[in-house]
């Protein structure tokens, strides 16, 4: 959905996404970090600025400071798992 609208002058656009048919990105590669009993990746690539949350469960022996290939949530771009750590 979009609207048009004018501000001094000039046109603007705004919309909303209404619904993802399909995710272009579902894995990326990042650096585990923690913090405090959370953990979470920042990614490399700079396209993708949020980090990403991991639920409680197999880092597949990754360690702080590791980087990591993440598979994201279908549901939520902010979660994911770990699937596989670079050595």
């Amino acid at each position: 959905e979009t609207s048009k609208r004018r501000r001094r002058g000039r046109m603007l656009e705004s919309g909303r996404v209404v619904q993802v048919l399909e995710r272009r990105r579902t894995r990326l590669v990042g650096t585990l970090k923690s913090w405090r009993k959370r953990r979470y990746v920042v990614p490399d690539a700079m396209s993708f600025a949020a980090e990403i949350g991991l639920a409680d469960g197999d880092t597949h022996g990754a360690t702080e400071g590791d980087k990591v290939l993440v598979e994201l949530s279908p549901y939520d771009l902010k979660r994911g798992r770990i699937t596989y750590r670079y050595k």
